[in-house]
């Protein structure tokens, strides 16, 4: 750029002095040089219009270059420099090389902008989970969201594992900074973007995920679910994680509308249907529960959705039929506590109190404190 302006710049001076040039090319030339330039300052991530815009940056440099006694540009009469400076007349040439450097010193800043971001995007897409390169990129790009809620996540990832060390050997002081660092970031991001779906939903599954441990968190994860659903109502994922979370607060009809709602928007979305089943089953509509879990069953190997089964068929007095689906369960995870209870249970309504207390001793060794078990070990060894 600074070589074309340097060029142009010697054009206009020779250009002067001959008092006037020729050419049919120059121009269309340069009016498509300039309406790149002005494209660049909307478009600058475009290859192709970049591409353009150095190919006609290339081709007018060629044609500013000397070319015998003078240049063949396009024939038109040209003042002095002296008249251009006169109040008389005012010479293109000032007036244009104004408009050529008003242009670059636009495009130099855009590229300073541009280098900045990119600079910022790098720092985000090699820095995930890393908290220094993400501050470092918020820091270059303030106004997006979407790092602020990586770092949110970063933050909550940081407290999970923290979480899942036994109650000793936790940091509490380092505990309680990533979740509050992890809920400020998501907070943070939410109102860089006040229509940022994905903010909501961040924070509504820090909250669920913190309920064992924050009281009342479900609530607030609520607000934040439901908010998120507000903006992005065709979203079946969100009308699910709002019954998932009526269900664990014991709403069960709240619960089953929402993922009617979830069902609606999606007819095949599994985890609704895994759901409303478990909320049927709690609801007193069994069948309609079966329903959903033997077409599942079919579907999915998953020990949950053979458990719900084996569970409503046994509650049903089927115990044949819940035997078989606890057992189905327990070939993908045999230690599956609640499958192992299930089947003592099983075999003990059917009187076969041999196969049942083989299930509760295992099922006490995952569980040894459990006094329940351990009294219904004691009445079967007699």
């Amino acid at each position: 750029m600074i070589l074309f302006l340097y060029q142009l710049n010697n054009y206009f001076k020779r250009a002067s002095e001959n008092q006037s040039v020729e050419s049919g090319f120059f121009y269309p030339v340069l009016a498509s040089f300039i309406v790149l330039n002005v494209a660049l300052f909307f478009y600058e991530a475009f290859a192709s219009v970049f591409f353009c815009f150095s190919f006609f940056l290339a081709m007018l440099s060629f044609y500013l270059k000397p070319s015998g006694d003078s240049p063949k540009i396009h024939t038109f009469k040209l003042g002095t420099f002296d008249e251009a400076m006169s109040d008389k007349t005012t010479h293109p040439y000032l007036v244009f090389l104004t408009l050529l450097l008003i242009i670059f010193m636009g495009w130099f800043y855009l590229n300073i902008v541009s280098f900045k971001y990119w600079t910022a995007d790098m720092l985000y897409a090699s820095g995930k989970g890393e908290e220094s390169k993400l501050m470092q990129a918020i820091a270059l790009a303030p106004y997006r969201d979407d790092y602020k809620l990586e770092l949110s996540k970063s933050y909550f990832a940081q407290a999970k594992t923290i979480l899942k060390k036994s109650q000793d050997e936790r940091n509490e002081e380092e505990l309680k900074r990533n979740i509050d660092l992890s809920l400020e970031w998501g907070k943070m991001a939410m109102k860089t973007n006040l229509n940022d779906v994905a903010a909501r939903e961040n924070l509504g599954i820090i909250y669920r995920e913190l309920s064992p441990y924050v009281s009342n968190s479900e609530d607030f994860a609520l607000i934040y679910f439901k908010e998120a659903w507000k903006l992005e109502p065709g979203n079946p994922v969100l009308p699910a994680e709002i019954g998932k979370l009526d269900l664990k607060l014991n709403k069960v009809d709240e619960a089953i509308r929402f993922f009617e709602e979830s069902l609606n928007l999606k007819n095949d979305y599994h985890e609704a249907e895994f759901y409303i089943a478990k909320a049927y089953g709690l609801n007193g509509r069994e069948n309609d529960a079966l329903q959903y879990l033997v077409k599942l069953s079919t579907i999915y190997n998953d020990p949950e959705i053979y458990f719900e089964a084996g569970r409503i068929y046994y509650n049903q007095g089927f115990s044949e039929n819940a035997i078989k689906y606890f057992e189905k369960s327990l070939s993908i995870v045999p230690d599956h506590a609640n499958s192992l209870y299930s089947l003592g249970l099983a075999y003990e309504s059917q009187g076969n109190d041999e196969k049942a207390l083989e299930y509760f001793k295992k099922t006490l060794k995952l569980n040894p404190e459990n006094e329940e078990l351990i009294k219904r070990v004691e009445v079967l060894e007699k």
